[in-house]
């Protein structure tokens, strides 16, 4: 994490870390309006507790990278990605998350995109204990398009939200 956490740091506003095939230490924060990318095989691999990427900066995006490790704390949200209510028109888009507890959780970011992901959760075990593929909680305007969704609690779980867009999501063995 602290590698990539350092080229976020040293990254101007609305410039781009891309990151090489391979393996990525997680967890690490998007505190930039900057884009976190992948090159075809770039991986972030949480640590098995919280979430793999947490976003906190508005117009800051996720793009083209597979997630794992999230931790399995419902109460915290652990997500591949968690959008904090700062993260005001962030996107999460063309990525793949695998066996993280929820996928993305929009938690209060307006008009947050997550758009054309594909995103596998836990398999077995009680259901009580999964996520859901995408939750969103009190985030106005939040497009959630083009999305693949398997296992998992839920495909896509809305509290307290409104002016939502849900289009063109496939969901199978929920």
């Amino acid at each position: 994490g602290e590698d990539v956490q350092a080229a976020i740091a040293g990254e101007p506003p609305g410039g781009s870390v891309v990151l090489l095939p391979g393996r990525h230490r997680g967890p690490v924060v998007l505190d930039r309006p900057v884009t976190l990318a992948g090159q075809e095989g770039a991986v972030i691999e949480g640590p098995g507790h919280g979430s793999v990427v947490t976003v906190t900066a508005a117009g800051a995006a996720v793009r083209g990278l597979t997630l794992r490790g999230s931790g399995s704390d419902l109460q915290t949200m652990d997500s591949a990605v968690l959008l904090r209510q700062s993260a005001k028109g962030a996107r999460v888009e063309g990525n793949r998350f695998e066996g993280n507890l929820f996928g993305v959780y929009i938690h209060g970011a307006d008009g947050a995109v997550v758009r054309g992901n594909v995103i596998t959760g836990r398999a077995g075990g009680r259901l009580a204990e999964h996520g859901d593929g995408i939750a969103l909680w009190n985030a106005p305007g939040a497009r959630v398009e083009d999305n693949d969704i398997r296992f998992g609690r839920d495909g896509i779980f809305a509290r307290v939200s409104r002016n939502n867009v849900f289009a063109g999501n496939r969901f199978r063995e929920l």
